[in-house]
């Protein structure tokens, strides 16, 4: 203590002691921030000032209470006790003159508060032992615990795990209110409902697990939805159905709502006692400050959090990247594999290109692994326009049957092959028309039965169609594929179901089934696009069932077909499907005179033999610019091409460019895009050039030539006009 302060304390204890208090003294030691003690150490009494707030046993005595000294040491804070007791032994034995100490004192309502100490002793017997000791008490019970937030808040270095880093700033939390229970929770939604989740917290003098309770009805409720809520006493009268405050037997209760990095409300701080706080204490004002780390510390950890689900996200992103690359690379280097090698036996081997069945067996190959590579580019070319945005549905008014008759028999030699029962199954009625997209929903089916046969070894593989009436108007048709195969475990469904790109059952590095894992992903986007989803049921080693289902359309006046009508249905499109003209399309094109504008050679070579072999006149032009000269000569000599197919990227001049320049020119004849670009804004890029239709690479040779006959025939049409 200064001198000052020392003698200001000795003036107030000789004017306790004489009994002689100045009127402004009296006024200070009744306003309870000063109280004063004094113990008469023969008699065991302690004479303290009313502003103690003794309890009911003490014995008033006008401005003063007696109490027993032992009472008065029971009143401080178990913490504090031993040391205060020490220093008044010291007294006692002369050994110290007096004290100095701030120690938690307990009132009357059994809160305790901060409180400076001092004391001496003020008379001796003639061995110098203390026959009577004076005290004082001046609160700082405010500027105490603000002090001990400071330090809590300086002091804490986090360091851990994220429940060791809340568990450890809880426990510095409850040094400051002397609390039981102090934790972090975050409100989180069960069973329809919220519930408070605790992260971590410290209860008497231990950590505390993880624990959740409902939120409605908790206190926690209150600092959720004001932000900031403190009851210094009697909280379980204001929850009287909280069984969480029952256990801890609480008196007091202070919350404050934290919030995420953007501003989200996402946790509750809690702090509960079994003793009231002090009322005079200040609570909220310390809680923000204490709640302010907390919600500081909550979003570091939360951005660290998202930074590590970043990173592991990037791994499995890199992981998944290198896999299918690896997968790719296969898929692609098999196939290639095979026409190279078939291509140069039949090219360089007279013995084996001169064996009619080696030689046949041959070409079968190399134009099965020439398909396989096409549905490896397909299915990149599809998942691209999907992340683009730029996958268009088409629909249109089509046969449902159909389009799963014609996915069986294309897969059909398939199923044959690896020797397992395939079949379809119409479950219900079926419209005979509905309103979709034909061409995806083909795609789509398509790549869920050759999935099953791909992955069933034995047993069998069924299609069963069926439509469902909806309350709200969306009619649905739904394709269930049930195989007999590997089937998926719980994780591998789960994984599956994010349809996420290359994402497959079989995904090992011994992998023993093909594909480069798009198709699944492919086909949810375009079962959602066709207005339904997929279904997946499976059990590993069992067999599984993919549902697709697709919204039908507008059903007003569309015949329903019974079994009997579905089955006639069946028989007249399997029937048309195995006619076969002999020499189909022999001279179809007989005196058509075409361009065709091809840069490459062995393009040009397949192209002008299919158009002659269909009895078309055919002029090669390798690049834009000798298309236009020829075009420009043919026309002065009046001897028209009928069509131009027009390779879209050509040197010296492109096929946008040149057709652009023809149609400037009033040009006004067909002219088709022949391109290997596939995607749906490169058709539009080709129309918008002049083009009247787009046929992609590589060529079927049905298409191309009834594409050439269509637009060769609507030439004619127009020549005749004129």
């Amino acid at each position: 203590m200064t001198n000052s302060s020392h003698s200001a304390q000795q003036f107030l204890w000789n004017t306790i002691v004489s009994e002689q208090i100045p009127e402004p003294v009296s006024r200070l030691l009744h306003t309870g921030e000063v109280s004063y003690w004094d113990w008469d150490i023969p008699a065991e009494s302690v004479i303290v000032s009313d502003s103690f707030c003794t309890t009911a046993d003490s014995v008033k005595n006008e401005k003063k209470e007696v109490i027993t000294f032992q009472d008065f040491v029971d009143r401080i804070h178990p913490a504090d006790r031993e040391e205060f007791q020490r220093l008044i032994a010291e007294i006692r034995d002369n050994s110290r003159q007096a004290y100095d100490l701030e120690l938690r004192f307990r009132n009357a309502d059994r809160s305790f508060q901060w409180v400076r100490s001092t004391g001496a002793a003020a008379a001796r017997d003639s061995q110098n032992s203390a026959l009577r000791i004076i005290g004082m008490h001046q609160k700082i019970d405010q500027q105490k615990r603000e002090g001990i937030a400071l330090q809590v808040l300086n002091a804490f270095t986090p360091t851990g795990s994220r429940k060791e880093v809340l568990t450890e700033y809880c426990q510095a939390i409850s040094a400051v209110f002397d609390s039981r229970y102090v934790a972090i929770s975050q409100i989180v939604q069960k069973e329809n409902r919220d519930w408070v989740q605790v992260i971590a917290g410290w209860k008497d003098e231990k950590a505390i697990d993880q624990h959740e309770y409902p939120l409605k009805g908790s206190a926690c409720a209150h600092a959720a939805n004001r932000g900031i809520w403190v009851t210094k006493n009697k909280v379980q009268d204001v929850f009287p159905d909280s069984d969480f405050l029952k256990q801890l037997q609480a008196a007091s209760y202070a919350g404050i709502r934290l919030h995420d990095r953007h501003g989200r409300p996402t946790a509750i701080l809690s702090i509960v006692d079994s003793t009231p706080f002090d009322e005079s204490l200040d609570v909220t004002t310390i809680l923000k400050l204490l709640g302010s780390r907390a919600e500081s510390e909550w979003q570091r950890m939360e951005m660290e959090q998202e930074l590590r689900r970043a990173r592991k996200t990037a791994e499995q992103a890199a992981r998944t990247r290198s896999e299918f690359l690896a997968n790719i690379s296969h898929e692609i280097r098999n196939p290639m594999t095979t026409i190279l090698g078939f291509t140069e036996l039949l090219g360089s081997d007279t013995e084996f290109s001169s064996d009619v069945i080696r030689a046949a067996d041959a070409i079968e190959s190399i134009k099965k692994s020439g398909q396989q590579l096409l549905a490896v580019i397909n299915d990149v070319l599809d998942a691209s326009k999907i992340d683009s945005g730029k996958m268009i549905m088409a629909p249109t008014v089509m046969d449902p049957i159909q389009i799963v008759e014609e996915t069986c028999n294309s897969l059909r030699s398939k199923a044959i092959e690896r020797m397992i029962k395939f079949k379809v199954e119409y479950t219900s009625d079926i419209p005979a028309q509905i309103i979709s997209d034909p061409q995806r929903l083909g795609q789509a089916l398509r790549n869920l039965v050759d999935n099953a046969i791909k992955f069933t070894e034995q047993g069998s593989v069924t299609i069963a169609v069926s439509y469902h009436k909806s309350f709200d108007f969306n009619d649905m048709m739904t394709f269930d594929v049930i195989d007999t195969g590997i089937g998926l475990t719980p994780k591998q469904k789960e994984e599956i179901e994010t349809y996420q790109p290359f994402n497959q059952a079989d995904g090992s590095s011994t992998r023993r089934y093909g594909g480069i894992g798009l198709g699944l992903r492919i086909t949810s986007s375009l079962a959602s696009m066709l207005g339904g989803g997929i279904e997946i049921v499976s059990q590993k080693g069992k067999g599984s069932t993919f549902s697709l289902s697709v919204s039908a359309g507008s059903l007003d006046g569309v015949e329903m077909l019974d079994e009997s009508r579905i089955a006639e249905r069946v028989a007249q499109i399997n029937a048309t499907s195995t006619e076969t003209p002999a020499n189909q399309n022999a001279k179809r094109l007989q005196g058509k005179r075409i361009l065709v504008a091809e840069d490459g050679k062995e393009n040009q070579k397949l192209i002008s033999y299919h158009l002659e072999k269909a009895g078309a006149e055919v002029v090669i032009a390798e690049n834009g610019k000798i298309a236009l000269d020829k075009v420009g000569k043919a026309e002065e000599r009046s001897q028209h091409f009928h069509l131009i197919l027009m390779d879209m990227q050509m040197p010296e001049l492109d096929g946008y460019s040149a057709t652009r320049s023809l149609r400037e020119q009033g040009y006004e004849l067909p002219v088709v895009a022949l391109t290997a670009n596939a995607m749906d804004d490169d058709r539009m890029k080709c129309i918008v050039a002049g083009c009247d239709d787009y046929i992609s690479k590589p060529i079927d040779t049905e298409q191309l030539i009834d594409t050439c006959l269509q637009y060769c025939e609507s030439d004619t049409e127009l020549c005749l006009a004129e």
